[in-house]
């Protein structure tokens, strides 16, 4: 299922006292990130609730700032959005130290290595930012792309290590439906493999949301009850399946190290 169907408008999450015009630019960013794939003018128009006429005035000024592109009859994320939102990463607490973190993953396993973001409310991860494999056959990343919680490592390890009542709450309401054959979509089992990931540290995905891929990914420990921050190794299966310990081992290492530094920060 794609992510903007499993996803409430989102209208609710603009003030209700924003300006009018800016409330709908955000609508039009945030939907986006929902429609991974991009979406229809029509699309947008009934998941944020607003006029076509008035919808495609907006939607043109966008592709013109570079906020958006439009391709097919379909809008996307453009790049002078992708440059708004690194540079917001940037300037967050911390933000060094996962920089300098993702830089050491992706040199020491020469693999596309990621940091991701988890969304409680809606319930997916979010591509924050990557580092591509300099291999020829690699794991290609989209940033601002949004993953399911129940396919993939980053998802998994996620969940695995939020409150017992919201991983119950997740596993009683959420629809499991497969991404590929492998995709875990027994709710049982899946409660079996975040007991083990929490018993691990780490969650491994064997072609569970992308065929032909291995993830592995670890959750930060900043001190909190809750995590947010996630980071991810991914690579094709023939070459990643041989290397989940030794890349495990490595990701271990340098999360811990990244989410002792940041407690440090308090």
């Amino acid at each position: 299922m794609a992510a903007a169907e499993q996803n409430c408008g989102v209208t609710e999450r603009v003030a209700p006292d924003a300006p009018r015009s800016i409330g709908r630019v955000l609508n039009v960013l945030e939907a986006l990130v929902d429609f991974s794939d991009g979406a229809s003018l029509s699309e947008l128009a009934n998941h944020i609730g607003m006029p076509k006429s008035s919808l495609l005035v907006l939607l043109k000024a966008m592709v013109a700032s570079g906020h958006l592109t439009s391709l097919g009859q379909r809008y996307r994320l453009g790049s002078a959005a992708f440059s708004l939102a690194q540079r917001m990463i940037s300037v967050q607490p911390g933000a060094s130290i996962l920089k300098d973190s993702l830089r050491e993953l992706w040199l020491r396993t020469e693999e596309t290595a990621v940091l991701a973001r988890f969304d409680r409310e809606r319930q997916l991860v979010t591509y924050l930012d990557a580092l591509e494999s300099p291999l020829v056959v690699r794991y290609t990343v989209k940033l601002g792309l949004t993953r399911l919680l129940h396919c993939t490592a980053a998802g998994q390890a996620a969940l695995a290590f939020q409150s017992e009542a919201y991983r119950e709450n997740y596993l009683a309401t959420a629809k499991l439906e497969p991404v590929t054959p492998r995709s875990i979509t027994d709710p049982d089992r899946l409660r079996e493999k975040l007991l083990q990931i929490r018993k691990d540290g780490y969650a491994v995905s064997v072609g569970e949301g992308v065929e032909g891929a291995v993830g592995i990914a670890a959750v930060l420990d900043t001190g909190s009850p809750e995590s947010d921050h996630v980071f991810l190794v991914a690579g094709p299966t023939g070459r990643m399946e041989e290397r989940v310990e030794e890349i495990s081992e490595i990701l271990l290492e340098i999360t811990r190290a990244a989410s002792a530094a940041l407690r440090h920060l308090g």
